[in-house]
């Protein structure tokens, strides 16, 4: 009987604490209003930029395809097998922001189809994204960011999580 009890107790705290920090979260952002800011990256000196063996030209124009491209350079690293069956092998750091970024990379590129928005304001916002990002993927404490990444479902929630985001230049 006892142990039914403490269960209880337990499961009851795991609820109160779960619901007192889904409280303290911010609300999804809406038009006009910007989030707070909860993540702080310094960034010395300026943004980085890597130049690909291969460019790819994004569909938001000249100055996102640089910074995507050193998205998916700093991102992503192959290596070839000279063994075995398989002939490279792709790994990949911070996977949460990786797929984070490519889900809104994908989300954008459906609602200018859709023309639910503007070119305009994808630019900017996935500007923002890419420059977080690309930050993000050379400093060590993320792990929160990281987490918060893992937890949000859809790209609206991924996109408020990037504009929480404040890059201090140095």
């Amino acid at each position: 009987m006892k142990r039914i009890i403490l269960l209880l107790v337990h499961a009851l705290m795991a609820v109160l604490i779960t619901t007192a920090y889904a409280n303290e979260e911010n609300s999804p952002a809406t038009p006009g209003k910007t989030p707070a800011i909860r993540f702080t990256y310094q960034v010395y000196g300026e943004l980085p930029k890597r130049k690909p063996a291969y460019e790819e030209q994004h569909f938001l124009g000249t100055e996102i395809s640089e910074k995507w491209n050193t998205f998916n350079e700093s991102y992503t690293h192959t290596f070839s097998n000279s063994t075995g069956f398989s002939g490279n092998t792709v790994e990949v750091s911070k996977p949460s922001v990786y797929k984070a970024v490519l889900k809104v990379n994908k989300y954008f590129k459906n609602a200018l189809k859709k023309g639910s928005i503007t070119k305009e304001e994808a630019c900017q916002q996935m500007s923002h994204v890419l420059d977080c990002a690309n930050i993000i993927c050379t400093e060590e404490n993320t792990s929160d960011f990281e987490q918060a990444l893992s937890s949000a479902k859809t790209p609206e929630e991924i996109i408020t999580l990037f504009e929480s985001v404040e890059l201090k230049f140095m």
